[in-house]
């Protein structure tokens, strides 16, 4: 089981031209842990970025936790690429290792956006928090029976189930604090319930290649359990101009 378990991440990212000029597009390849080992924290420390990608830059994403049971992909033979305890190359090393399972495309309407108060987050979360942004890809999450699962559930009735918990801003946080984080929600919208529970049924979140994805304001990110009805359920009207298109082959 994939449940609570510790993962990194790091994305490759290079500018290329796009057809708007008002718009910066960074083609994206994302590297993570999950399910290959719980990202010791000295060789990730001792990752050096330097030299990886030399078309353009690559971004750390902080340590997290997962809360699915299982990952079912369309993508079951992943790149994977390994390193060293000090942190250079290896191809050989079995220790610590990433595998490539989201190949995206990033719009940004100004440089602006790369490097606001949330740093290193831009690349995962261009658009605010309690906002949802777009995901293309094929996945399902599984959560199992006695699982126990945390919700953001809107006026309208939508709910939405963490499917990870981030150490970035508090690296103690633990799987019993959860539900009570409620009281550090300070900017989850008026209206909207945080809530727990243990599932006494199995939950499968089917992107069915249009997922759902939000986030709140300690970088916990969760996944709409109905997703987009249409490809462009978030884009038409400019509701969204900033989101994150993630190709359907994860």
């Amino acid at each position: 089981s994939f449940f609570n378990q510790r993962y990194c991440e790091y994305f490759a990212t290079q500018p290329f031209i796009s057809s708007d000029p008002f718009n910066l597009v960074l083609e994206t390849k994302c590297w993570n842990s999950i399910g290959l080992n719980d990202c010791p924290q000295d060789p990730w420390h001792n990752l050096d970025t330097d030299g990886m990608h030399p078309m353009g830059f690559v971004i750390k994403n902080q340590p997290r936790r997962f809360l699915a049971d299982e990952i079912l992909s369309k993508n079951d033979d992943p790149e994977i690429i390994c390193y060293e305890e000090d942190g250079s190359y290896k191809d050989n090393s079995t220790e610590f290792c990433f595998k490539n399972i989201i190949n995206s495309t990033l719009e940004v309407s100004s440089l602006a956006d790369l490097f606001d108060a949330d740093a290193l987050d831009w690349i995962i979360y261009p658009v605010p928090h309690y906002v949802e942004r777009l995901a293309e890809r094929e996945t399902t999450f599984v959560y199992r029976v006695g699982t126990p699962v945390f919700q953001l559930t809107n006026p309208e009735g939508d709910i939405y189930t963490m499917q990870s918990y981030n150490l970035r801003k508090n690296p103690d946080i633990t799987i019993e604090d959860l539900p009570y984080i409620n009281d550090q929600l300070f900017s989850m919208p008026e209206d909207w319930i945080y809530s727990s529970t243990i599932l006494d049924k199995e939950l499968r979140l089917s992107s069915n290649g249009k997922a759902i994805i939000l986030r709140d304001e300690l970088g916990n990110t969760y996944q709409r359990n109905k997703p987009a009805a249409r490809k462009n359920e978030l884009i038409e009207g400019g509701a969204i101009s900033n989101y994150l298109r993630i190709a359907a082959d994860r």
